[in-house]
């Protein structure tokens, strides 16, 4: 692989999810629409496979640190949850119970075996 056709060929697309994630930053990643939304996927699952290639092909060169940064910046935003704490009053009062219900063959195999 040769560094500098790499680099001029991906650079724009880092450039984009960059500038991507520090809109989605500056305010709530929703605001972003739908398409740009999608694009910031996109661009993370490109951004991921151009890391996947530098980690094996250029693991020294500093390209290698940037895109180790970019991705885990992105990656926050693309799989992030809801970022409320929830309390434990609240997690035993309905969502164990809640998950409790999403397995009721769980729930028969223990009460099978008591």
């Amino acid at each position: 692989m040769r560094l500098n056709e790499f680099l001029a060929d991906r650079e724009p697309a880092w450039t984009e999810l960059e500038s991507l994630v520090a809109a989605a930053r500056r305010g709530n990643p929703t605001r972003l629409g739908a398409a740009r939304i999608r694009r910031l996927g996109e661009l993370y699952r490109a951004g991921v496979t151009d890391l996947a290639l530098v980690r094996r092909k250029l693991p020294q060169d500093p390209v290698h640190h940037r895109l180790e940064i970019l991705i885990g910046d992105a990656r926050t935003l693309v799989y992030g949850t809801d970022a409320r704490r929830r309390t434990l009053r609240s997690f035993m009062a309905r969502d164990y119970w809640r998950r409790v219900m999403e397995r009721p063959a769980l729930l028969l195999v223990s009460a099978l075996l008591l």
